[in-house]
């Protein structure tokens, strides 16, 4: 059985560096990016992820939405984890689809698999969205942010 492919999205090297490994020793293939334009570059260079990891806010000019915006335009299917710790920032990238995370800060490298487990083991509905993202980190696991509309 194939590697799943993660790109993982971190500005932060050690953070990047702990996280990478446990998705490593999981099992994943993990491409590391340092942040939004060094991903564009591997998007663009490499034909095919299975899973976008990506923390949302990073110096530069591409955060972590616009990341996973260029990414669904490329496959419009893959499953994207977000972490962050302002989840209402994550209003900009739309409804989630059925296998989008998000991971909240703090967290463990343990947290961050979890929601990757749980989004592909997620079965595909079409693209239907969801009202809310499923959380992991420093809530807990059945916490889930409102995104319907006030």
């Amino acid at each position: 059985m194939p590697q799943i492919r993660v790109l993982f999205v971190e500005d932060e090297e050690l953070i990047r560096q702990i996280v990478a490994e446990t998705l490593i020793e999981a099992g994943f293939e993990v491409t590391e990016a340092c942040n939004g334009e060094a991903a564009l570059g591997l998007l663009q260079e490499r034909h095919g992820f299975d899973l976008l990891l990506t923390d949302v806010h990073m110096p530069g000019r591409l955060n972590g939405v616009d990341v996973a915006r260029h990414t669904r335009s490329l496959w419009p299917e893959i499953p994207v984890v977000f972490v962050t710790g302002r989840p209402d920032t994550l209003h900009a990238f739309g409804s989630p689809g059925p296998r989008d995370r998000c991971v909240l800060k703090p967290y463990r490298p343990t947290d961050a698999l979890a929601a990757i487990r749980s989004s592909l083991a997620q079965e595909h509905h079409g693209g239907t969205a969801m009202p809310v993202f499923p959380c992991y980190g420093s809530l807990p696991d059945d916490t889930f942010i409102d995104r319907t509309p006030d």
